[in-house]
């Protein structure tokens, strides 16, 4: 399954202003949280282990690492089985992007416009995880 994918924001609408990396900034969060709570799956593991390190030690973004290791895509095959169950109640429903968006900045003209910080991605991480122990404990 396909979650999130670079190509499906860079169009007509994206804003011209900003590159087109920052459209993997807020795919890149979720799958940071994935690293950082080690859910990735065993191919990625396997075949990505100086990125995940590097990542996990604040070398390279979760967008980085999405555009080296992944395609730019963030997909069931990126991620463990326990970790896609709770993208496709959380990730695939919109839930995630609403929450995303509720912790931007309103005055930012959209999303694309978030900066791609670890301040950042420390508050993106705590919401995820708030919505990760809010499922598991149902």
């Amino acid at each position: 399954m396909k979650y999130d994918d670079l190509k499906w924001h860079i169009n007509d609408e994206y804003p011209s202003d900003v590159p087109q990396e920052n459209a993997l900034i807020h795919s890149g969060m979720f799958m940071g949280w994935v690293l950082d709570n080690e859910l990735e799956s065993d191919m990625l593991r396997k075949n990505f282990s100086q990125e995940i390190q590097d990542f996990r030690n604040r070398k390279i973004t979760g967008a980085k690492f999405l555009e080296l290791c992944c395609d730019s895509k963030l997909t069931s095959d990126d991620l463990s089985k326990k970790a896609n169950v709770f993208a496709e109640y959380y990730y695939a429903t919109d839930d995630y992007i609403d929450d995303y968006v509720d912790i931007s900045d309103d005055n930012n003209e959209t999303i694309f416009h978030e900066p791609n910080t670890w301040e950042k991605y420390n508050q993106v991480y705590e919401i995820i995880q708030q919505r990760y122990l809010e499922y598991t404990n149902k």
